[in-house]
C-alpha cells in the first residue's frame, strides 16, 4: 500500500499545486531536450552504466558486482531481498530513462545505496563461509583486491570530493546574499515585477518576499519588465557559479537597461528599481 500511495500522493501533490497531474514528468521530459541530456532506450545503455559509475566510482562498481555474484552464489537467502531491491531500483531507473527522463548520476542515488550492500559482501562475506569452504580463499583474494582499490582512488575521490564541496560553498555564499537583500527590506516599496539571472533565484525570492512565483521572472528566459526590480549579478564570479549545470543555456548578463537606478548591493547582488 505504501507503495502504491506514493505515486499517487506525487500526482496528487503535482494536480493541486500545477493543474497538471503529471506536471513533474512532462516539466522533467521537456528540461532534457534543453538541456541537450541522454534519455531513451539506446542512451540508456550506452550511458547508464557510466551514470551509476559517477556515483559508485570504479571501486564500487567493481566491488559491488563481484559482491552481488558471491553473495548469490553462496549467500542465496541473505542476500535475496537486497538483490530483489537492486533489480527494483535498476528497473526504476531505466524505466525513467525509457519515459524520456535524463540519464543523470542523481537518478541512480537509489541503486547506488544498494549496491554498497554487496560492496560490504565483496569486502566482508567471506566470513560467513565455513573455515574450510573452498571459496573462503579465493573470496578474501578479491576483498583484497577491492580493498587495494579503494585505496588506490581515494587521491581521486578526494578531489571530487573538494570540488563539490568548493562549488556547494560558493552556492550558499551566493543565494545567503540574495536572501540578506530579503531581510534588508531591498524590494520595498513593492512596484512592479522583479527580474533575476535565471529561473534558479526564481523559488527563493517568491518564499522570501511571501509573493506569487509568477512575480518574479528569469531575465534570462522572458523580456526585463519595464518598471518594477531588477536583480543583476555583482561580479563575474556569481555569473560563473550561479548556473551549476554547465549544458544550461542560460546566458546571464550584467547589463542594466535603461531607466533603472541602484537601490542597493551587496558582495554577490546589486538591486535596481524603476518605479
Amino acid at each position: 500500500m505504501l507503495a502504491v500511495a506514493a505515486p499517487i500522493l506525487w500526482i496528487a501533490f503535482d494536480w493541486i499545486t500545477t493543474g497538471e497531474p503529471l506536471y513533474s514528468l512532462t516539466g522533467t521530459q521537456a528540461t532534457v531536450e534543453t538541456l541537450d541530456r541522454h534519455t531513451g532506450p539506446v542512451d540508456l545503455v550506452l550511458y547508464g552504466p557510466r551514470a551509476l559509475g559517477e556515483v559508485l566510482q570504479w571501486p564500487g562498481m567493481i566491488g559491488a558486482l563481484g559482491g552481488a555474484i558471491l553473495g548469490f552464489a553462496f549467500l542465496r537467502r541473505r542476500s535475496a531481498l537486497g538483490l530483489a531491491a537492486a533489480a527494483l531500483a535498476l528497473a526504476a531507473f531505466a524505466f525513467l530513462a525509457a519515459a524520456g527522463l535524463a540519464i543523470i548520476a542523481r537518478y541512480t542515488m537509489l541503486a547506488a545505496a544498494i549496491l554498497s550492500i554487496f560492496v560490504a559482501v565483496a569486502l566482508l562475506g567471506w566470513r560467513l563461509l565455513e573455515p574450510d569452504h573452498p571459496w573462503r580463499r579465493r573470496w578474501q583474494l578479491f576483498a583484497g583486491v577491492v580493498l587495494a582499490m579503494f585505496v588506490l582512488w581515494l587521491p581521486n575521490q578526494w578531489d571530487l570530493d573538494s570540488r563539490v564541496d568548493t562549488d556547494l560553498t560558493d552556492q550558499a555564499r551566493i543565494e545567503r546574499d540574495l536572501t540578506d537583500l530579503v531581510d534588508a527590506g531591498a524590494f520595498d516599496p513593492p512596484c512592479g515585477k522583479i527580474a533575476v539571472p535565471n529561473h534558479r533565484a526564481v523559488p527563493r525570492l517568491a518564499f522570501g518576499l511571501d509573493i506569487k512565483p509568477t512575480d518574479v521572472v528569469s531575465a534570462s528566459e522572458e523580456a526585463i519588465p519595464g518598471r518594477g526590480y531588477l536583480v543583476a549579478p555583482a561580479s563575474p564570479f556569481v555569473i560563473h557559479n550561479f548556473i551549476l549545470d554547465p549544458n544550461d543555456p542560460t546566458r546571464i548578463s550584467r547589463k542594466v537597461p535603461a531607466g533603472f537606478g541602484e537601490v542597493t548591493r551587496n558582495q554577490s547582488w546589486r538591486v535596481y528599481r524603476r518605479c
